[in-house]
């Protein structure tokens, strides 16, 4: 056919000029025909094109060169009589040949209207075919072809109407044409600034509004306004001017309006015709539809002005029709557009007040208002309103429901978008559901709507942690979005984007990326690169970005999305400050100072667009928290959370179920700042609301059970603790199952909180069933097997085993490394525990090397609290321990606990703890009142939160025992505390050596009280159970054989003591070799045996084998080598030697003072003393008494009782000097000083002082003091009831001699006699000296205590007590938990006094103390 209609085209052209015909056939199509250009008809038919008009076109071409030629006639000049037949005989040719055909109108005027018509489509496609097809007969047409006929027809449009003044045009069919559709050519030809000024040019509009009505013109005048916008935004020459478009469209609308307000109304009789009101409303309404379709403010706003005019004009005319409901409803649509909830909420109500009056209520406007209504009620936070205004739609569009299947469709999609928002996920599920069931119904399975409704559904099951659920559902999204055109390119970047969701839910944030970066791509390539939808999908990269921690790039996605906004919205606009608000979230990660004033203006611009108290104000407020919390800035984080859990408040109440994240936030913070009570607090807020708002046994509340008992676990409220856990296990069995990471995180706390409270085997079987749970390990689940290890380490620990507990924790070092590196901190607490194993076995280098890896690795953390720095600290005072400089680990000790207790309040495992070590460095340093009152306060601390049978409560009663002696001589309180300590330990550990060890100190402390069955039954037990430790032939059971050799030794069993003594000396040299230290101290206490019987050579050539082996160790300077030398110089002066007895006695003075051992300094000179006195040499014997006293005095100050004790052997040298005044200041002295340490509580101890200074005041024959000090020491001795012994006998007969001199004879007699009697009753005779006297008192009744042979009577009888049967050694030997003895030369231990193993006792702290 086209081969057809060229050949005729050929045939009919003049001057053989066909390719001038088909030129003119082909522009006629392209003009014309094109985007519905001749849309205007006649009845039935096709469009209709002015002949005038076509004319003006063809003569255009036939007097303009196109691609080197003319399209008609020859290369000269033509005339214009000739171009304009041509024209003419163009349009008779197509005519003739059928092309088209020529109509004629009439007008009202009588003027006629020619007009051209294309008679078939087939020859509009071969008009389109000569242009288009190279083969069509006119060649390659050029470029700008359709531009410059564009051009030439307006040109030559204006040339037939003979004026550009449009109100001077002729009102005819070429007007008509005009006035609908030149702007339609400009802007095809490129025309941009002529149509520009047509746009808003007011005569062209009034003529525009005339000629096809108010509505119609302001349809065509939209029309062509989005055109012009769109030929803007792709010529070269202007680009996307968004100022040129928006002022040209602004003032093209201003002045549409204008002429339909002021020229039409004014010019058509007012508001009066009804007709016409209805026409302009029906105008104004058009231009306020346009306006809606944008995004800025101002252009709403401008909308609701059209539509407001719209609604005025058809209200004044006709009242509150249906027109006015919907242009109220439009109205409502824009303001809920911009978040105005309230006005958009009066507008329905308004829109369904009037529609009430004249539509039934099912109808379908009614419907639709409803459903509109509960959108706006959804934004206002009223869902429970919104919900219900949803199913009232709902019912009442059912009920005819076969023609609104997709109405119901939608509003249920509504109500489910609802349900989803507020948490109901099963409810929005079954809406979606629904809503796919009719919309299925309506369009079948394969219609691309249904890809929305398949979308949410997914959404919501992604919710609901249904991730595999969620995922077919995305696919079916997908797949019938490809269904949808693919040519359009908006069609495949919704697809794309739909992928990208899908990639990411399938966890390949990569594939994700890359699907919506090529929608962005796209977007681009469209010019679209500033439009809001693309900013979106920068938003949605973003996103992604932040999910995968990429928080810079996440940044500038976010802030390109923001600054789109910036350039689109209006400032106020709350989405300008939300996506602000996001921009801020992730530059939170990169610049925290940037990030604050960010949120801090995007916080201000949400208040005041949204209100001070809304949900996305709390979403800033929470996001400005979280920065502070990660800056570690936990005040400040605190602060505004509660400022979150306030506002929250507010709008839901206390109980609703979006507080929970911010509860549990600031309970975070507030355990940071070590407010734990604060912070259980908040977690109980929200176990509380978990339990209101979840299912019950919902998985959510074991989750916060278990946060909480983490809290209470560091508090040591283990009962609650356990409690909450065993809540918290059974909620996640039931929930999960058994084999799982969750239980076993559980058990595995359980098992920790075993071990705090000493249940060392359930603690086991927790951590042994965590290991045998059969589950598939993820790298934190290796963290977790590696946790649990370590715990069993611990038990191992506590129950005294070390090598088992050192391969635990080895153990459990290499899984945290494999998976976290050797820099997390996570492995601190190993490498401290491994240090304590080490500082145990005394391995000192290993164990500082230890500690100091985990203080490096504590400080490795990204947020230190203040706990950790307490650990840290606590951890550095060890270290100073270790390294025995106290005084700086008590610093760091103090620091820890004041940090700790801050934190936890006084009652907490771990202050106690601290409170333990910074006692033992007080017993280190001396201070044993501080370390009584630290040890006592743990103790009760212990007690109250562990329970009295705790292991740590043994540690504390096996210490606090020390301080109980050294501090008060308290053996009885001492031996309470080891007695309980060790119960706890046989319980807890059985048949271990720190039972063993504990026993045994309970022997020692019996001993020292003179319970010698005592002390020998936890010997024997303690022998007995090292021998089935270690067998017979170890070390330790040497140094308990060694123990039971003192006690054998000191209650003069020496035969026993010798054999116990050999044993160990057998063992110790086959063991340790024959020169080893632990034998020279079981020779030394071998030789005080021999001393002891009296076997003074065998005695000596023990001591003398032990010197040996210490000179050979320690060389000469070292104390055991002094104690050795000591008492082989007081074995010599009892051996009658006082020679030896001095040299050897020298030397140990020089060893002494070598190693500044001021005390045994002291008790050298002492028996130095001692031998000068034996000696009858008193000045050399005053004067070492003097420099013992001097020595004592300068170490230990002048009030303490070994001051004392030197006083009264300087006052008793001064006796025997018969240097009475002095020894009497003596004595007076060593009472003071007695009464200060014992007066009140130990007056027995005071007793020996009163004696003889009550004595010596006697015998200055100063009566009445002598009687009160001698009153004063019966009084004692009655009340402890050591009555029947030569001291209180003559202490009763020189009280009868101070009554007699006073005349106070009967007094005196009674006196007397009571001493007789207790002499008899000693088996004293009557020839014994004291008892002669009290005789021949009785019989004169007078005293002769003044008379000299009687001074010279009671001096020697004073004096018995000081010979040579207290004749001793003073030394000390404190290795292997051996007995010390402290013994001298008459006076350094006065007659009846029991060994001081005191010192040694000091030597042989627990571990614990060592710590």
């Amino acid at each position: 056919l086209f081969e057809i209609l060229g050949l005729a085209l050929t045939c009919a052209a003049p001057e053989n000029k066909p390719r001038y015909i088909k030129s003119c056939c082909g522009t006629l199509v392209v003009l014309f025909s094109r985007d519905a250009c001749g849309s205007r008809t006649i009845g039935e038919g096709g469009w209709l094109i002015p002949l005038d008009a076509a004319k003006a076109l063809w003569k255009k071409l036939a007097t303009h060169d196109d691609a080197g030629g003319r399209l008609g006639g020859p290369e000269d000049e033509e005339s214009p009589e000739v171009i304009s037949a041509k024209t003419m005989r163009i349009s008779e040719v197509l005519a003739s040949l059928g092309l088209i055909s020529i109509e004629y109108e009439e007008n009202t005027d009588g003027s006629i209207n020619r007009w051209l018509k294309i008679n078939h489509e087939l020859h509009k496609e071969y008009g389109e075919f000569l242009i288009a097809d190279p083969s069509g007969g006119l060649g390659e047409m050029p470029e700008h072809f359709e531009r410059f006929w564009n051009e030439s027809f307006v040109e030559g449009y204006y040339e037939v109407m003979g004026t550009d003044s449009w109100k001077d045009m002729p009102p005819n069919g070429n007007l008509m044409y005009g006035v609908e559709k030149i702007v339609s050519h400009m802007l095809r030809a490129g025309m941009l600034e002529d149509s520009r000024t047509l746009l808003c040019n007011e005569e062209f509009l009034l003529e525009r509004m005339l000629v096809l009505g108010p509505e119609a013109g302001a349809r065509q005048h939209v029309q062509d306004c989005k055109d012009f916008c769109e030929r803007v935004r792709y010529d070269p020459t202007v680009g996307s001017d968004e100022f040129y478009t928006r002022d040209t469209i602004f003032l093209a609308y201003e002045r549409a309006s204008m002429c339909l307000s002021e020229k039409i109304m004014a010019g058509r009789g007012g508001r009066g015709d009804e007709e016409l009101c209805f026409e302009v409303g029906r105008a104004f309404q058009e231009l306020g539809l346009s306006y809606s379709e944008e995004e800025s403010d101002d252009c709403l706003r401008t909308a609701i002005s059209y539509y407001e005019k719209a609604a005025d004009y058809v209200r004044a005319a006709s009242g509150d029709v249906e027109f006015v409901a919907a242009t109220m409803f439009n109205i409502a649509s824009i303001e809920l557009k911009r978040n105005k909830f309230d006005k958009a909420k009066d507008r329905l109500l308004e829109t369904l007040s009037i529609r009430s009056n004249y539509l039934a209520d099912e109808d379908v406007r009614i419907v639709t208002t409803l459903r509109r209504l509960g959108d706006v009620l959804s934004e206002m936070d009223q869902k429970g309103e919104a919900t219900k205004l949803y199913q009232e739609a709902i019912d009442l569009a059912k009920s005819d429901l076969q023609n609104n299947r997709l109405l119901v469709s939608n509003i249920l999609h509504n109500k489910g978008l609802l349900h989803h928002e507020i948490g109901e996920l099963n409810d929005a599920v079954d809406s979606f559901e629904e809503s796919l069931q009719w919309r299925t119904m309506e369009l079948g399975n394969n219609d691309p709507v249904l890809a929305l409704t398949h979308y949410s559904i997914g959404n919501v099951l992604v919710a609901q942690g249904k991730q595999e659920e969620a995922i077919p559902c995305f696919e079916e999204s997908i797949r019938l979005r490809k269904l949808q055109p693919p040519e359009n390119p908006m069609v495949k970047a919704d697809l794309l984007s739909a992928e990208g969701m899908l990639w990411n839910m399938k966890g390949d944030k990569a594939e994700a990326l890359r699907c919506l970066e090529e929608v962005v791509h796209i977007c681009e390539g469209l010019g679209l690169e500033r439009d809001l939808r693309v900013a979106q999908i920068r938003h949605e990269i973003g996103e992604l970005h932040f999910a995968q921690e990429e928080y810079k790039e996440a940044a500038e996605s976010f802030n390109f999305t923001l600054q789109v906004k910036k350039e689109t919205l209006e400032e106020g606009d709350a989405e300008l400050y939300q996506a602000q608000y996001r921009y801020g979230c992730a530059l939170g990660f990169v610049n925290p100072s940037r990030a604050l004033d960010c949120l801090s203006e995007a916080l201000n611009g949400l208040q005041s667009s949204l209100g001070e108290v809304h949900e996305e104000v709390a979403l800033c407020i929470h996001e400005i928290a979280k920065i502070h919390e990660r800056e570690r800035n936990f005040i400040q984080a605190a602060r505004w959370l509660k400022k979150e859990v306030e506002m929250l408040g507010a709008i839901h109440g206390k109980d609703h179920e979006s507080l929970t994240i911010a509860h549990f936030d600031l309970g975070l913070a507030e355990e940071c700042l070590g407010n734990f009570n604060k912070a259980i607090f908040h977690f109980d807020e929200v176990h509380r609301i978990k339990e209101l708002t979840c299912e019950r046994n919902h998985l959510d509340t074991a989750d916060i059970e278990f946060k909480l008992a983490v809290m209470n676990e560091k508090l040591s409220n283990y009962d609650t603790a356990m409690s909450q856990l065993e809540d918290a296990l059974r909620i996640r069995v039931q929930n999960l199952g058994y084999n799982n990471s969750i239980v076993a995180e559980t058990i595995n706390l359980i098992g920790k909180i075993h071990l705090s409270r000493g249940n060392y085997e359930s603690a086991m079987q927790s951590f042994n069933e965590v290991l045998g749970l059969e589950f598939e390990f993820s790298d934190s689940d290796r963290v977790g097997v590696a946790d649990t290890v370590f715990g069993k380490g611990c038990v191992s620990y506590c129950r005294g085993e070390l090598d088992e507990a050192m391969k635990s924790f080895e153990e459990s070092l290499y899984w945290m490394k494999m998976v976290l590196g050797e820099n997390d901190p996570a492995l601190a607490p190993i490498h401290h525990k491994m240090g304590n194993i080490h500082s145990d076995k005394g391995n000192t280098t290993e164990a500082i090397h230890c500690f100091d890896e985990s203080i490096r690795l504590r400080k490795q953390k990204q947020q230190i609290t203040t706990e950790d720095e307490a650990d840290i600290q606590s951890l550095k005072g060890v270290l100073y321990r270790i390294k025995e400089d106290d005084n700086n680990a008590l610093m760091c000790f103090q620091r820890s606990l004041s940090s700790l207790k801050a934190i936890f309040g006084r009652e907490s495992d771990k202050v106690a703890n601290l409170e333990h070590n910074i006692a033992c460095i007080y017993v280190a340093k001396g201070e044993d009142e501080n370390a009584m009152k630290m040890f006592e306060e743990c103790l009760l601390i212990r007690r109250k939160i562990l329970g009295s049978a705790h292991m740590d409560v043994a540690s504390t009663l096996y210490d606090l025992a020390f301080v109980y002696i050294r501090l008060q001589n308290d053996y009885r309180n001492a031996l309470k505390c080891l007695e309980e300590s060790a119960h706890i330990r046989q319980k807890h550990l059985g048949k271990c050596d720190k039972v063993a060890m504990t026993l045994e100190k309970c022997g020692n402390t019996c001993k020292a009280l003179g319970d010698h069955d005592g002390a020998l039954n936890y010997y024997e037990e303690t022998l007995a159970l090292k021998r089935i430790l270690h067998g017979d032939d170890h070390e330790s059971v040497a140094s308990t054989l060694h123990e039971m050799g003192d006690l054998m030794d000191e209650i003069g069993e020496f035969e026993q003591a010798m054999k116990c003594f050999d044993e160990a000396l057998d063992i110790r040299q086959r063991n340790l070799g024959e020169d080893h230290p632990d034998v020279a101290a079981t020779l030394y206490a071998k030789g005080f045996t021999y001393d002891q019987e009296g076997q003074f050579e065998s005695a000596l050539a023990c001591f003398e084998e032990s010197l040996k082996i210490r000179q050979k160790h320690y060389g000469e300077e070292h104390y055991t080598v002094g104690d050795t030398l000591d008492i082989m110089g007081c074995v010599y002066a009892k051996s009658g030697d006082s020679e030896k007895a001095l040299c050897h006695l020298w030397d140990a003075l020089a060893s002494r003072k070598v190693t500044q051992d001021h005390l045994k300094v002291a008790a050298t000179l002492q028996n130095i003393g001692n031998v000068h006195k034996k000696r009858r040499e008193f000045d050399q014997a005053i004067e070492c008494y003097d420099e013992c006293l001097r020595v004592r005095t300068m170490k230990l100050g002048a009030d303490h009782d070994t001051v004392g004790d030197a006083w009264i052997a300087l006052g008793n040298m001064h006796t025997e000097s018969d240097h009475i005044a002095d020894a009497t200041d003596c004595y007076e002295e060593a009472v003071r000083i007695k009464r200060l340490n014992y007066g009140g509580k130990y007056e027995d101890k005071i007793a020996p002082a009163l004696y003889l200074f009550g004595m010596m005041l006697i015998k200055s024959s100063e009566w009445e003091r002598g009687k009160q000090q001698l009153d004063d020491f019966i009084r004692i001795r009655q009340s402890v009831g050591k009555v029947y012994d030569e001291e209180y006998a003559s202490a009763l007969a020189f009280v009868g001699d101070a009554y007699a001199a006073s005349g106070e004879k009967s007094k005196a007699v009674l006196n007397w006699t009571e001493a007789l009697r207790i002499y008899k009753a000693f088996g004293l005779t009557e020839e014994h000296p004291s008892v002669r006297r009290v005789m021949r008192n009785l019989e004169t009744g007078s005293s002769g205590a003044n008379k000299p042979n009687a001074a010279k009577t009671w001096m020697e009888r004073f004096s018995a007590g000081l010979g040579d049967e207290n004749i001793g050694g003073a030394a000390q030997d404190g290795e292997h938990d051996e007995t010390s003895r402290e013994v001298g030369i008459g006076g350094e231990i006065r007659a009846g006094q029991r060994p001081n193993w005191m010192m040694r006792f000091s030597n042989a702290l627990s571990e614990e103390v060592r710590r």
